[in-house]
């Protein structure tokens, strides 16, 4: 194989042994080729799509996969503890209505696909994804006992990813590219704080009827952020929003935005 197409500039090398690295859990030096062949001869540890799909005997699971396939452990109601240490996708659906899980840890986890921990509404209070940067479309939806989160790379969450994740009271999250997708926080009825300092993209009902909402910060936006349905459902029955935190310096440019100026009276210059 021809290894000059690699040979790009110093950056390209780096950024593709590191990836290497990260596939082969590995703090080793890696020539051209030797890259190649950890990547072509690579084989993840997958636990299998519905693997143990309703298995009622599991309480515990530990595991050293790189991916939990979907729908692996969906249904298994006596679930109480996961610890997947190398984990860095988890499937669709892949802990769904796990009722009784009371913990999970994932500190590689890059990628949390639709519904993957939804439904378990009665004991996941807490879960911190230092790593993850995609949360898909309902991954959290129902899970009513969650209080906090912690995502402070996520670029992208899906529509009612944390819908009706009715005991959330704060959430923040500070990845540069990062976007609120349609009604990704439907119906959070206890949060009151959401901190998105860098957020660029908020889409339609991604807030929708979180009464209890008071304080929205984009302090730290670069530019002003996009509202789609020109702002008109982003923050339907918001009852109690009284400030949009917005840097000093984008203050009269949020103000002349069509869509934020639905909001001018809650526009406040930090």
């Amino acid at each position: 194989m021809d290894y000059s197409q690699y040979l790009i500039n110093l950056k390209t090398m780096t950024d593709l042994a590191d990836s290497v690295r990260s596939l082969t859990h590995s703090s080793s030096a890696f020539t051209p080729a030797q890259m190649m062949s950890a990547i072509e001869n690579y084989q993840p540890k997958i636990i299998p799509v519905l693997a143990h799909y309703s298995d009622q005997t599991i309480t515990s699971v530990y595991d050293d996969c790189d991916m939990v396939g979907n729908y692996a452990y969906r249904v298994c109601m006596s679930l109480t503890t996961v610890d997947l240490p190398k984990c860095q996708i988890l499937g669709l659906g892949a802990f769904e209505h796990a009722s009784a899980l009371q913990s999970i840890s994932l500190p590689e986890c890059r990628q949390i696909y639709g519904y993957a921990l939804g439904y378990n509404s009665s004991s996941l209070s807490s879960i911190d994804l230092p790593k993850c940067t995609y949360i898909g479309s309902g991954a959290f939806n129902m899970d009513s006992a969650l209080t906090s989160i912690s995502i402070p790379n996520v670029e992208y969450i899906g529509g009612y990813a944390f819908g009706f994740a009715m005991s959330m009271s704060s959430v923040t999250f500070f990845a540069p590219k990062c976007s609120c997708i349609v009604s990704c926080f439907v119906s959070c009825l206890n949060l009151v704080v959401a901190s998105l300092p860098v957020c660029t993209y908020i889409e339609g009902f991604a807030f929708n009827n979180c009464i209890n909402l008071t304080d929205i910060y984009l302090d730290k936006v670069s530019q002003v952020t996009t509202l789609v349905d020109g702002g008109n459902s982003c923050f339907t029955n918001c009852t109690n929003l009284t400030s949009i935190h917005v840097p000093a310096r984008l203050y009269s440019n949020f103000l002349a935005d069509s869509a934020w100026a639905l909001y001018s009276d809650k526009l406040v210059s930090t």
